[in-house]
């Protein structure tokens, strides 16, 4: 049905243009809210990595597991963490992982994959100017985090 009238024309054409910019800019501020959104949440990966780094390779050394239990389930609080995992070569020394309800568990062996949302980090513990590798921290935040896809 093609209008009859200039002025239903004139209405029709406003109402697309205005429909098409609300899409437009819809779509744009989906991207870069999402874009924020994602590097926030690495930011907050990042930080929560480099704090393990640092407070576990005294206590894996010195065999504080309870320190170690602590400090993991206090990280595993953000709900975005996924898997938290210190191993040793091929060792586990802790590991816990997030089941489908949301619940925190202790885990004796993670299927652990590399992918986009993991992190990996090299534990080393100084004493004397003598550095020794104590083991390695890996991290997996949840994919599709903070709403995202």
């Amino acid at each position: 049905m093609k209008p009859k009238t200039i002025r239903s024309q004139l209405i029709i054409s406003v109402v697309f243009i205005v429909t098409v910019n609300l899409l437009v800019f819809g779509f744009y501020n989906y991207h870069s809210t999402r874009g924020q959104l994602t590097a926030d949440l690495n930011k907050q990966a990042q930080a929560s990595v480099y704090r393990l780094s640092v407070s576990l390779p005294a206590p894996i050394w010195n065999y504080e597991s309870n320190f170690i239990e602590t400090n993991i389930l206090s990280e595993m609080n953000a709900e975005f963490i996924e898997t938290i995992q210190i191993s040793n070569n091929s060792e586990i020394i802790a590991a816990y992982q997030r089941d489908d309800q949301g619940k925190i568990q202790k885990v004796t062996e993670i299927q652990y994959q590399t992918n986009e949302t993991a992190l990996e980090e090299g534990l080393n513990y100084s004493e004397d100017d003598k550095t020794q590798f104590v083991g390695t921290l890996q991290l997996d935040r949840k994919s599709g985090s903070a709403g995202m896809p």
